[in-house]
């Protein structure tokens, strides 16, 4: 089970987790690969698994529950860049990195709050 500091961690973060709900494009995204030994323990056949994730989210792996907080600042960061990505990027295939490095291409470019975007994303660890 958990340390109790990752119990205190996921509780803190508890608006991140609820805040995946309210993304439509997350919540009916595939589950995260990290999250699929979270889905078997805690999901098994309970349809939308996010949501149930969501309802086990004292409980989920920390995989779990990194990836699940990427995929939230993931969708903020397409967001922020949506309308550079079609102006810069068109025909990039999705995936690999590829729309972000497409995005750090043309940095110079971009709008104030994709760039802003671009800049926290750099330096995150």
């Amino acid at each position: 089970m958990f340390r109790n500091s990752t119990r205190t961690a996921l509780r803190r973060a508890q608006p991140l987790l609820l805040a995946l709900a309210g993304l439509p494009a997350i919540a009916q995204a595939q589950t995260p690969p990290a999250c699929q030994a979270d889905v078997q323990k805690f999901c098994p056949g309970s349809g939308p698994a996010q949501e149930c994730l969501l309802d086990h989210q004292q409980d989920i792996s920390d995989g779990c529950y990194n990836a699940l907080k990427q995929r939230l600042d993931n969708q903020r960061g397409l967001a922020a860049c949506k309308q550079d990505v079609g102006r810069l990027c068109q025909g990039v295939q999705p995936g690999g990195g590829r729309i972000v490095n497409c995005l750090l291409d043309h940095q110079k470019e971009v709008s104030d709050g994709c760039y802003d975007m671009l800049a926290k994303r750099n330096k995150r660890p």
